[in-house]
């Protein structure tokens, strides 16, 4: 299913179109469906095309409700922006490489894919040892960093 945000409500919650392959087919039925000889009965562009608005956004509307899911919490403290940057390289040397068949190219890729794992597990180590040094109540702050990474609970202020 696709997620297409479109409006958010608070920082927790918030509203996006539910897109899956039903709501495609229904959105695709009604406007098969749809009489269209009122759009083409007019004079006037702007009238017409007022008029062929309206009943697209009505179907659209009724084929693809809004729903509400909650935010994650995506804010990690060891992504830095030298991360992203060759994350996005990262991609870029992978469709490089699915489209040639270059032998030394696939190399350099699984070398930077190395380097790049490897600086990733050097970031979120120093990071979580931070967290760890500066918490007063190291053993609790230890298990919400593992509970964290499991993915059972939110991150907490640590004390």
């Amino acid at each position: 299913m696709i997620k297409i945000s479109f409006q958010i409500q608070s920082d927790r919650l918030k509203i996006v179109r539910k897109v899956d392959k039903y709501t495609i087919m229904d959105f695709i039925y009604k406007l098969s469906n749809e009489s269209w000889d009122s759009i083409f009965h007019g004079n006037y562009v702007n009238i017409m095309f007022n008029s062929f608005l309206n009943i697209y956004l009505i179907i659209f509307y009724s084929s693809f409700p809004p729903i509400r899911t909650k935010r994650r919490n995506n804010k990690s403290n060891w992504i830095t922006l030298g991360i992203k940057t060759s994350c996005k390289f990262k991609r870029e040397l992978f469709l490089l490489c699915r489209n040639r068949n270059n032998p030394e190219l696939k190399q350099y890729y699984n070398t930077y894919c190395k380097i790049l794992a490897n600086i990733i597990k050097e970031a979120k180590r120093i990071t979580y040892n931070k967290r760890i040094f500066k918490s007063n109540n190291k053993s609790k702050t230890t298990w919400n960093i593992i509970n964290e990474l499991l993915g059972k609970q939110q991150s907490t202020n640590d004390i």
